[in-house]
């Protein structure tokens, strides 16, 4: 759990513990289906719903201060243990196969953006794949957890804490559909007024891409840096002066290293796309 949920829940009332088959009950009466039930050390903390009338899929995020731990009732459910990930020492990177890590990454980058969308509602975003779950939480900062055993479901959710989820009740449904109306069309709208502008870009990039040759690019590389080495060389023993040259080099090489992570950060954003599709 984040540090900002645990500092939250402790400053809550006493934990209560509750069943969680009182939980699946009610969603049995109510034409509630559970995709799954999500448990972190011993305690539920999400549990992912379809409501059967309408199609809606939706998660429930259940506060520390409820203890709903898994018994004997979940057994014909999907059930998940969550775990996190020390972020110290984990690294992504072009030149290292981790793509689990490339697409978290990612999705916690689009979802902190979506925060300003989340701040004054009781719904917040959930995205899972069969590796992962990352959301905003109830304090509109980004959390994530990785799976011990893959889950059968990919795509972003809506999401409210368990207290919003009684409160609303019957309303919930149509509540999610008047909040889905007015978030899509500022984002449409927001969407609308960026793309045009970056059409450009997004040309330039793609036939920058198309051009780019890695090998010819090291080989343009080292031919220069030879070629201002030998003039240095020759300046030297007829006495001449190698500022130039000396100023040259350092241009050069610092082109280059700049050419390499322009590269670098085009080839992740087209990765990060290509994994989000």
């Amino acid at each position: 759990m984040s540090s900002d949920d645990n500092k939250h829940d402790r400053e809550e009332d006493d934990v209560e513990e509750y069943e969680i088959s009182n939980l699946l009950s009610y969603f049995k009466k109510n034409n509630i289906d559970v995709h799954g039930i999500f448990t972190y050390e011993g305690r539920t903390v999400f549990l992912f719903i379809q409501y059967l009338i309408s199609g809606l899929d939706f998660f429930i995020y259940i506060p520390s201060k409820y203890f709903i731990k898994p018994d004997n009732s979940v057994k014909n459910y999907f059930h998940v243990n969550l775990k996190t990930e020390e972020e110290e020492g984990v690294i992504s990177s072009i030149f290292i196969n981790n793509k689990t890590n490339t697409l978290k990454k990612s999705v916690e980058g689009s979802l902190n953006r979506f925060v300003p969308l989340f701040q004054d509602s009781i719904y917040k975003l959930v995205y899972i794949n069969k590796e992962m779950l990352a959301y905003i939480n109830r304090y509109d900062t980004i959390d994530s957890f990785t799976f011990s055993s893959p889950f059968n479901r990919v795509g972003f959710y809506f999401m409210t804490d368990l207290e919003n989820f009684y409160k609303e009740a019957n309303n919930l449904e149509k509540n999610v559909v008047m909040h889905e109306t007015l978030l899509y069309t500022k984002i449409y709208n927001t969407f609308d007024n960026e793309l045009p502008g970056l059409y450009k870009t997004l040309t330039d990039i793609s036939v920058g891409t198309k051009k780019f040759s890695g090998k010819s690019e090291n080989k343009l590389y080292n031919d220069r840096i030879r070629r201002i080495a030998e003039i240095i060389n020759k300046n030297k023993k007829e006495g001449k002066g190698v500022n130039d040259c000396i100023n040259l080099t350092s241009n050069i090489r610092n082109s280059n290293l700049k050419s390499i992570f322009y590269m670098e950060k085009v080839i992740q954003f087209l990765k990060e796309i290509e994994e989000m599709k």
